[in-house]
């Protein structure tokens, strides 16, 4: 495969002339906005419609007294410390362990004072199990159709 023919080149850019920076800004002579002109003032509410409902009457209240300070609380004299619960007394010392018999070689082990575990007792009989029928995929097709004899060779 052969190289490709390089590019032509790209024509020169045409000049952009230059625009001083005061053109973008405006001139600080410009005149503020004026003012919004003030809202009309909104007319009264009509008067509410009657309820229907009966009138209730003004209940008057009775002068509230002012608040009274209470009198500090006494102070709180110390509480005694109580005495512990009873003294739990001291188990005895264990019997000192007796002395292991001389081992005799070829002799059978020291029995050990463990009693053996109780046996377990027989589990119940399982339920019998649903027999479930099982399809094979070939019990939903059709066997496929003989094959054609070979030819002899």
């Amino acid at each position: 495969m052969y190289p490709a023919p390089p590019a032509p080149p790209l024509p020169p850019l045409p000049a952009t002339p230059l625009v001083p920076a005061a053109a973008c800004t405006p001139p600080p002579d410009t005149p503020p906005a004026p003012p919004a002109p003030a809202l009309p003032p909104l007319p009264p509410l009509p008067p509410a419609p009657p309820s229907g409902l009966p009138a209730v009457p003004a209940v008057p209240t009775a002068p509230v007294a002012p608040l009274v300070p209470e009198p500090p609380l006494p102070p709180t004299p110390p509480t005694p410390c109580r005495p512990a619960t009873e003294p739990v007394p001291a188990k005895p010392p264990l019997p000192p362990t007796p002395p292991a018999p001389p081992s005799v070689p070829g002799a059978a082990p020291a029995p050990t004072a463990s009693y053996p575990a109780p046996p377990f007792p027989p589990a119940p009989p399982s339920p019998p199990r649903p027999v479930v029928a099982r399809v094979r995929p070939s019990d939903c097709k059709p066997p496929n159709p003989p094959l054609p004899p070979r030819p002899p060779a």
